[in-house]
């Protein structure tokens, strides 16, 4: 749950440190749509975008660059549902 409303959480553990882990945290939001943006807190990226009631955070120790390519990828993924 995030602001009492139902999210989900997906982890992904991996032995290369550069890569993760790296979460992905999805909720409904009724803020409005924001663009992409990253932003570095307490030694990790968090990568985070609002679209069509959806809020989208990727959190992750691994280089920006990586993160934006994973960003298209699961953005891609998740338009189709």
């Amino acid at each position: 749950m995030s602001e009492g409303k139902p999210a989900f959480q997906f982890t992904y553990t991996t032995d290369v440190k550069e890569l993760g882990p790296v979460t992905l945290f999805v909720t409904h939001t009724a803020e409005p749509d924001v663009e992409p943006t990253i932003v570095r807190r307490e030694n990790v990226n968090l990568l985070f975008w609002r679209r069509r009631g959806r809020g989208y955070y990727i959190i992750s120790s691994a280089d920006k660059g990586w993160l934006w390519i994973l960003k298209n990828d699961i953005a891609y993924q998740l338009d189709a549902l």
